[in-house]
């Protein structure tokens, strides 16, 4: 059970984790992802049903600190026969890295931004059946599945419609994507220059104009829940600040995190030749 699941992960905050619990599944209820039906009905149909797990993180900032705690509801997809088409593209992290490099050098603003659970917004060409996980009955009810109407993190084919959905949306507003990269979108009016790249959930902007950023940006909140970030500061785990007109990259935060995992975040230095 969901209880169990924090007992043995040693979860403190016990009422952070069930208040991250209530706000997925209120989530899941706005985008209307599922109708519950009744188990008793599916079984006298060829109906696969395929079980789920909620899954427990501890957000953390650009320095490490927890700022949010998280819980979302993933479905154990390779219980699936048909996953159909999974593959799912994202922006090569060289490709970011170039787009940094063209706003720092053009003087353009860097913005990242992240779509709030990113797959539910897809739709999926047909409905997919799944167990809730024990604990959420008083939520949900007793012996309820979910008749799955929305993509669903876990199942195979959730990034891919995720994409293509994104894709979409781009489209509607005039945007094109990149040949080299299908998953860097851009659209120019005049001497107006608006580049958009995503990596799964996690969107990077960068351009001229700033009112054409904020039309863009409008028009997903229209579909989305699409945060904006500010300045860049910290994306994809690297740490970004500026200096003297130069953008400085580090990912200290990443190196401190492995450091703490084993037990070595009070080593002491030593100077390595690089």
């Amino acid at each position: 059970t969901i209880a169990e699941a924090l007992a043995e992960d040693n979860r403190t905050g016990t009422e952070d984790w069930w208040k991250s619990i209530c706000e997925e599944i209120q989530s899941w209820i706005q985008l209307k992802v599922f109708k519950t039906v009744d188990e008793e009905d599916l079984r006298h149909t060829q109906a696969e049903i395929i079980d789920s797990k909620a899954v427990f993180k501890v957000k953390v900032d650009e320095n490490n600190n927890p700022y949010r705690h998280k819980c979302r509801i993933v479905a154990r997809g390779f219980q699936e026969s048909d996953q159909g088409d999974t593959f799912a593209p994202m922006a090569h992290p060289i490709t970011i890295r170039t787009l940094i490099a063209i706003a720092v050098a053009n003087g353009w603003y860097l913005r990242p931004g992240d779509v709030k659970t990113a797959y539910l917004n897809a739709e999926l060409p047909k409905p997919v059946y799944l167990r809730p996980p024990k604990g959420l009955e008083p939520i949900l009810g007793t012996g309820k599945i979910l008749e799955l109407r929305k993509a669903v993190y876990g199942l195979g084919a959730s990034g891919r419609l995720w994409w293509q959905t994104f894709t979409e949306k781009n489209r509607q507003f005039g945007m094109t994507s990149m040949t080299a990269d299908d998953c860097v979108f851009k659209i120019q009016t005049g001497k107006s220059i608006l580049i958009v790249a995503i990596v799964v959930d996690d969107v990077l902007m960068i351009g001229n104009d700033e009112a054409l950023r904020q039309k863009w940006f409008d028009f997903m909140r229209e579909h989305f829940e699409v945060s904006d970030d500010g300045e860049l500061k910290y994306y994809l785990g690297v740490h970004y600040q500026r200096v003297d007109g130069d953008l400085i990259a580090s990912q200290s935060g990443y190196l401190e995190r492995v450091l703490k995992r084993y037990g070595m975040e009070n080593c002491k230095g030593a100077p390595t030749p690089m």
